[in-house]
Parts: structure tokens; C-alpha cells; sequence
């Protein structure tokens, strides 16, 4: 009777990850734009932010703690050490390291769920509120967060998408996310999902598959670009056309040329320690370089170590799991690869899809190992 009680109680903490997931991600998504519609809004973010928390507390009192374990709080942790070591440091900034954390964790328990409930009943909660979520996209104003809203977008899409089994229905899903990231207005967004979906075609339906798939977007491609030529004097209104056809007046390109060449010479200067603070110093609040600059400028080496961790767990998973494709594991693969891809060209330091991809990629990675 004690053995089924934990098991009970580990499904539990497992499922309050799960929780946690659809808090942050799409549930945040829908309150936050049904808020738009309606007169008040709920804050269902900050209340999977606080559940997060509860996980980091959750984990070292329920689950079996490994050596590995302790390591990876260090690495997390040495981020605090820069912070309490800058002049710059504000208190929302242990906020938001507490989050990265609350968020690793997130990912690392809500892998356990995928290992211990594997059935289509994940799918059918994610497809209901997929549908409810573009929806609401046409009620989405461009003065909202959009950043925020283009991330829950992307992963609770790829969640789907993972789960799917029927090819008409991918291409579907991937068509309505990449209509609402260009509604949302997310670039970057849209650019690196329309990518991995792309992959993921590929991996889930094979090559004969992935070929028919290519022509019509070569069509719609062209047929794009016939219409921007009959109406290419109005691109400048449009931030996705202003990228093409003129990056020179593309003032939030321009700023963030700006912004990356202010953090290699802050890297430069200080390789050891950084300075973290500095882009908020000099720039003003919400100022940081749009790619892995912002760890390396803001905590030198240490940034460095983090980002290498990331892509070698990345590649070590993808190795492992490379005949096992399993719903949980392509989610994993396609998620990571929006966070190290988003990282690398056009996200910061302030971006929590990559811990949360790590707390995925090290929980898979050392659970596989056990076996």
C-alpha cells in the first residue's frame, strides 16, 4: 500500500508541471488576449509563474536527487552570482532569475509526466486550446506583447504538432500558426517556427511526403511575391516587408545592430565576469542584445558555459533518441531547437523558452541513462 501511495504522489507532482505548462504558455495566451475583448483580464501567467516555484521546492523534497541534479542548480545558480555582483542589478532581475529557474524545473517534471501518461488525452487538451487560441488571434492589438504571445503560439503549435499522427491535419496546424504569428507580428517568431515545422515534416512523414509539401510553398512563395510587386509601395508600413526589401529603414533592425556591436565590446572589455547591467545603464530599461551577445556581455564566461551546456545536451539527446521518436521526444527536439536557434539570432538573456528547454533536454537525457 505504501509503493502505489507514491507512485499516487508522483503522478501528482507530475501533473502540477503539466499544470504549470498550460498556465505559462497557452492559457496565459487566452487571457491575455480575451482581455482584450472583454473588460479585465486574469493574470493566469503569473499564477503558472508561482506554480513554478512551488516545483523547485516540489523536486528536491519528492524526487530521487542525483549529483547531476546539484550540478545543474549550479549552473542556474552562478547566473545569481553576477547579479548580486553588479552595481546595475535591480530587484526585478532576481525576479526573473527565479523564474528561469521556476521554469527549468517546469520543464524537467513536466518530462516525467510525458514518460508516466503518454496517451492521446494530452493531444485532445492542447488541440482544444490550440483552436481557441487562433480564434483569438483576431482579436489580438498590435500594441500588445507580442513577443509574449508569439512564444506561447510556437510551443503550445509544436506541441500539437508532435502529437499529430495525420499529415492533412499537420499542415493544417502549421498553416493557422504561421497566419497567427504574422497577425501577432513576430518576426523571429515566424521565421524560426516555419523552419522547425518544416523539419518536422520531414521527420514525421518522411521524405515522399516532405517533398509534396514542397511545391506549393514554393507557389504560394511566388505568388507572394507577384502581389508585393503590385502593391511593394506600401512595404514600409508593414515590419515582415521592411525586413526584406528595406532593412536600411528598419529602425528596430537598425537598433539592434546597434545593440549586438554594443555587446561584443562589452564582452570584449570584461570576457571573464561581463557586466551585466550595463545595456539597461546606457540604453535605458529593455535594452539588451537580440542573440547570445546578451549572455555574453551581460556574464562573460559563465554565459558562455551556459550556451555550450544547452547545445551539447541538445546534440547528445538528439544522438540518443534518434530511432526513438516518440511524441514527448519530438516535442523536446523541435522546442530546444526554437529556444538554441532563438538564442543564437534574435533572443536574450531575458527569454525563458531556453531553460525551459534545458530542464527538458537534462531530464531526458539523464533518465535515459538509468535504463
Amino acid at each position: 500500500m505504501r509503493e502505489n501511495k507514491m507512485d499516487f504522489n508522483k503522478f501528482n507532482i507530475n501533473l502540477l508541471a503539466f499544470f504549470a505548462f498550460l498556465l505559462i504558455f497557452p492559457l496565459d495566451y487566452i487571457a491575455y488576449t480575451a482581455s482584450s475583448v472583454a473588460s479585465f483580464g486574469f493574470p493566469i501567467g503569473f499564477l503558472g509563474t508561482l506554480l513554478s516555484f512551488t516545483l523547485i521546492g516540489v523536486f528536491f523534497l519528492n524526487k530521487k536527487i542525483k549529483i547531476s541534479d546539484i550540478y545543474m542548480f549550479g549552473l542556474l545558480s552562478g547566473f545569481l552570482f553576477f547579479i548580486l555582483l553588479s552595481q546595475n542589478s535591480l530587484a526585478v532581475d532576481y525576479l526573473f532569475w527565479l523564474k528561469t529557474v521556476g521554469i527549468f524545473f517546469t520543464g524537467m517534471i513536466l518530462f516525467d509526466y510525458f514518460k508516466q501518461r503518454n496517451d492521446v488525452s494530452i493531444k485532445y487538451i492542447i488541440a482544444f486550446l490550440f483552436v481557441i487560441m487562433s480564434l483569438l488571434v483576431l482579436q489580438y492589438s498590435s500594441d500588445g506583447n507580442y513577443l509574449r504571445l508569439s512564444d506561447a503560439f510556437v510551443i503550445t503549435s509544436l506541441f500539437l504538432i508532435s502529437y499529430q499522427k495525420r499529415f492533412f491535419l499537420t499542415l493544417i496546424t502549421i498553416s493557422i500558426s504561421c497566419y497567427a504569428l504574422y497577425l501577432i507580428g513576430s518576426r523571429a517568431g515566424l521565421m524560426i517556427y516555419s523552419l522547425i515545422a518544416i523539419i518536422l515534416i520531414y521527420i514525421k512523414f518522411g521524405l515522399m511526403r516532405f517533398s509534396i509539401f514542397i511545391p506549393p510553398v514554393i507557389y504560394i512563395l511566388v505568388m507572394f511575391i507577384i502581389e508585393l510587386n503590385s502593391t511593394i509601395v506600401r512595404y514600409g508600413d508593414n515590419r515582415f516587408l521592411r525586413l526584406i526589401f528595406d532593412s536600411e529603414e528598419d529602425t528596430s533592425l537598425n537598433v539592434r545592430k546597434e545593440l549586438n556591436e554594443f555587446g561584443y565590446n562589452t564582452f570584449l572589455k570584461n570576457p571573464i565576469v561581463g557586466d551585466f547591467g550595463l545595456y539597461r545603464k546606457v540604453y535605458g530599461e529593455g535594452a539588451y542584445a537580440h542573440n547570445y551577445l546578451s549572455f555574453l556581455s551581460d556574464f562573460g564566461v559563465w554565459g558562455v558555459v551556459f550556451l555550450l551546456v544547452l547545445i551539447w545536451l541538445y546534440i547528445k539527446f538528439c544522438i540518443l533518441n534518434f530511432r526513438d521518436r516518440t511524441d514527448y521526444n519530438i516535442f523536446i527536439f523541435s522546442t530546444s531547437a526554437f529556444g538554441i536557434i532563438g538564442v543564437a539570432l534574435a533572443k536574450s538573456y531575458y527569454w525563458l523558452i531556453p531553460f525551459f528547454a534545458l530542464g527538458l533536454l537534462y531530464r531526458a537525457i539523464s533518465t535515459k541513462k538509468v535504463k
